[in-house]
């Protein structure tokens, strides 16, 4: 009786917001889906100008954020080594806790990334993503349940300020299987096929919406970026144009101030009417180099 009212309440519900939804209406999830594709692959979205000037704004702005994270992470670390040699013993010793590891890995990669000497280029930075996103996900096996939430909001985070946001989603993707693996095995003797089935969906709907995200912010970097250059294309253009048009108005000038020497001082019969000094001169630097020629 009690497991009939509460389905009979949960597809009431169901049912109450599949109505209101239906009254507000919103926009086709694949129109949506369609123009972001169209966008991301544009070939403005994805010249190597954008990418490389992109790049070039990380770079200035990733050691400060890289120390903030420094920082961050070493209070991390203190809470970390506070419940290690304050709270209960654990299972494992020290040395074979894949979270102080992590905590430590993590350390030395923003220290050194962060460090005044540092070279992040493009390749540097994969690496960087590579072994953050590879730690947190290894280390999930060794951390408290408690702490669970702060690591995933870290490993996030990272992802965040990483130079290429497209790149993390994708690394993430391909960790999905590692991260079930580790849910799994430390699920109970007696968990069936159930548990798995949540563990898996649970690892697919918080990557889709990290995943989203990303993506989201790395189409609204790029989409600036491009306008900017766009921009930038039209006032040079502009002024191209604007030069050009100095110099034929120039040109313009030069002739109409021609053509008017030539109709005051010709007469019908082409003969020089009082001829200006210019004109004077016009004869004996031909000679001269009439002259010059001869010699």
């Amino acid at each position: 009786m009690e497991q009939s009212q509460s389905a009979a309440f949960l597809l009431s519900l169901a049912l109450l917001y599949i109505s209101i939804t239906l009254t507000l209406g919103r926009p086709p999830v694949r129109r949506v889906l369609k123009v972001a594709w169209q966008a991301f692959f544009n070939e403005s979205f994805r010249s190597e100008e954008l990418f490389q000037r992109l790049h070039d704004q990380w770079v200035d702005l990733w050691k400060g954020w890289a120390a903030i994270f420094a920082t961050l992470t070493e209070c991390y670390a203190v809470l970390v080594l506070c419940l290690r040699l304050g709270g209960e013993e654990s299972e494992k010793p020290p040395w074979q806790d894949l979270h102080i590891w992590f905590v430590l890995i993590s350390l030395l990669a923003l220290s050194c990334s962060c460090s005044p000497t540092a070279r992040m280029d493009a390749m540097e930075s994969r690496k960087f993503t590579i072994i953050v996103n590879v730690a947190s996900v290894l280390t999930r096996a060794d951390t408290p349940k408690q702490l669970l939430p702060t690591n995933t909001v870290a490993s996030m985070m990272m992802s965040f300020i990483a130079a290429e946001p497209v790149f993390s989603v994708w690394v993430r993707v391909a960790l999905i299987p590692v991260s079930v693996a580790i849910d799994w095995s430390q699920e109970a003797v007696g968990a069936g096929s159930k548990e798995l089935a949540l563990i898996v969906a649970n690892e697919l709907i918080s990557s889709l919406f990290i995943s989203c995200m990303l993506l989201q912010a790395d189409f609204l970097m790029r989409k600036r970026e491009a306008a900017a250059i766009d921009l930038e294309a039209q006032m040079k253009k502009s002024s191209d144009d604007a030069k050009e048009i100095q110099q034929i108005l120039a040109a313009a000038r030069r002739l109409l101030s021609v053509t008017c020497d030539c109709c005051e001082q010709l007469s019908n019969n082409w003969d020089l009417l009082n001829p200006t000094r210019r004109a004077m001169e016009l004869p004996r630097r031909l000679q001269f180099r009439e002259l010059r020629l001869m010699i």
